[in-house]
């Protein structure tokens, strides 16, 4: 899943975005830093309102054409029951002209909602992007990662060389090769070689990736890095102590391995009370800097950096319980203040239960996100459906009191204003949908005209407001009308 979102993240338009909202949120980290917090939790939290106001234009447009889309609906299965098995070309394009002069009548388009939301879709792989690379976006907090990587990477020169030589000991012992254990999978992710030698600064850039990664979590690599310098100290006690008599069988032993023997000879005499002095140094210096990441990712007890489901304990499960309660509640008020003011026939609308079924569907997906992906994408995920539900419920509110008539003279006078400057005379409300309409309301008693929220009739108001100033309009309608009456 985790990949998914990397590969998303990672496409051009996409990457821009995420640099223009990880400097936001570096912003918040430096503004609250004046005041001694230093708490990625809060920054998040603040990070979500700004976002959910930057894109509030696009949820009132989403909910205006919503609103309208209450209205329009009834006509617009009027005309596909008209045309329900009618699969010919010409009636096709009939289908077509009639839903186009619907969505013209009403100052819209089919695209309406889902262009908004298409808008929507690159900010919110963005926000992914900056959530998940924390360390990237804020120095402050890469930093730490910065300099844990130095001293853990002068470390790694031990670990390493150590590795390799209980490696040679145990073969010579036991006449066979030693099975991996933890700290071969460390050095194996982070250590390097060059030219036989080790690269410290590959070594320290190798270990930052690995904290800075998207998919990995800082906590999980500060542990297996304590656990290789616990394992590491353990060998270097037990080398500390072997006899010259020792040494010298191992070197016998691998008197034809080149490398071998120069790893060897460069710890046959060397000073194992400073070796494991540097070790307990180095992990104290790098455990005092993960003090400090700890506070910083911590939220209430919880470690942002973490996935749930590595966390364990009531942390597995609070934070997918409560990104799926928002989530739902979130739903449901969209639901609510978005629903159609005309209840139609399920069967009629098929988009009806898909809805239905996504009311479900959201809140266990989002468990399923914030159950895998780090907490601190559960907490902006959560906070995001608490804000877009009271975003919902105020615009939902307004619209309720606002006249569907006001909404559609306002989407004509943009698109007016549109045309005026490419040049365009400017367009007016059609009567062909009126009239369109009417014939199959004249076929079916079933299907009636919608009505605004005033109670006043939109489709009659938007008739008047053209008739008598484009004749040749109503001529084709009347065509068009007996063209039907002969059908």
């Amino acid at each position: 899943m985790t990949s998914i979102f990397l590969s998303c993240y990672n496409l051009p338009v996409i990457k821009q975005v995420a640099q223009v909202l990880g400097m936001i949120m570096n912003l918040l980290f430096k503004f609250f830093d004046m005041f001694g917090i230093q708490n990625i939790g809060l920054c998040i939290l603040i990070f979500t309102i700004l976002i959910k106001m930057i894109l509030l234009p696009m949820t009132i447009k989403q909910q205006k054409f919503t609103k309208l889309s209450s209205i329009m609906n009834p006509e617009i299965q009027a005309v596909q029951k008209k045309y329900k098995n009618k699969k010919d070309q010409d009636s096709m394009m009939k289908m077509n002209q009639e839903m186009q002069a619907i969505y013209e009548k009403y100052g819209t388009s089919p695209t309406g909602g889902c262009l908004t939301l298409l808008i929507q879709m690159p900010i919110l792989l963005a926000l992914y992007g900056v959530i998940s690379q924390i360390p990237v976006f804020i120095p402050e907090v890469g930093s730490y990662f910065d300099d844990s990587s130095a001293y853990i990477s002068e470390s790694l020169e031990y670990m390493h060389d150590l590795d390799k030589l209980d490696e040679l000991k145990y073969k010579l012992d036991n006449d066979k090769d030693k099975e991996d254990s933890n700290l071969d999978e460390v050095l194996k992710a982070y250590y390097a070689e060059k030219d036989g030698s080790a690269d410290k600064k590959k070594i320290a850039e190798n270990i930052e990736g690995a904290f800075k990664a998207m998919a990995s979590s800082p906590n999980k690599i500060y542990e297996d890095i304590f656990s290789s310098y616990d394992e590491t100290k353990t060998i270097a006690n037990s080398f500390s102590g072997m006899s010259e008599e020792d040494w010298t069988k191992l070197l016998e032993k691998n008197e034809d391995e080149e490398n071998n023997k120069k790893l060897i000879e460069k710890y046959k005499n060397a000073d194992w009370t400073a070796i494991k002095n540097s070790l307990d140094e180095n992990k104290k210096k790098a455990g005092d800097i993960k003090v400090e990441v700890d506070n910083a990712y911590d939220f209430i007890t919880i470690n942002l950096s973490q996935s749930p489901s590595s966390a364990g304990g009531i942390i597995s499960i609070i934070i997918p319980l409560l990104a799926a309660a928002s989530q739902l509640l979130s739903v449901k008020l969209s639901n609510k203040f978005n629903s159609t003011s005309q209840q139609t026939d399920m069967s009629e609308n098929p988009m009806g239960s898909s809805m239905k079924m996504m009311t479900y569907t959201m809140p266990v997906m989002s468990a399923i996100f914030c159950y895998t992906l780090p907490a601190g994408l559960g907490v902006y995920w959560i906070m995001s459906a608490l804000v877009q539900g009271i975003q919902t419920v105020v615009i939902g509110k307004y619209f309720v009191k606002v006249d569907a008539d006001d909404i559609i003279k306002s989407n004509i006078e943009k698109q007016n204003k549109k045309r005026a400057k490419k040049g365009l005379p400017p367009k007016k409300i059609t009567t062909a949908a009126t009239t369109n309409v009417k014939n199959i309301k004249n076929e079916d008693n079933k299907v009636s005209v919608s009505k605004s929220g005033n109670g006043n009739n939109s489709v009659s108001q938007a008739s008047s407001n053209t008739e008598g100033s484009k004749k040749g309009i109503a001529a084709k309608a009347n065509l068009v009308k007996k063209y039907n009456d002969k059908k």
